[in-house]
């Protein structure tokens, strides 16, 4: 991933959203945001909002994108 070693089993990958004929299908751990705890603790809308604003700024020309945390 191209990380230094003392990142190394920190990464925390975070939900986030794909791309189907055209259209953009969040996770559905979101749909579960506010209704379970679980849901809540790995839900993040800056995720959201990055995966909006991308996809906004480069249209068609996204095949994937990746969004992880390292604590």
């Amino acid at each position: 991933m191209g990380l230094g070693s003392e990142f190394h089993l920190r990464v925390r990958w975070l939900p986030g959203a794909r791309f189907e004929q055209g259209g953009l299908i969040y996770d559905a751990v979101y749909e579960e945001a506010g209704t379970d705890p679980q849901a809540d603790a790995i839900c993040d809308e800056r995720v959201r909002s990055i995966v909006f604003n991308l996809l906004r700024q480069h249209e068609h020309r996204l095949e994937y994108l990746n969004i992880a945390r390292v604590p």
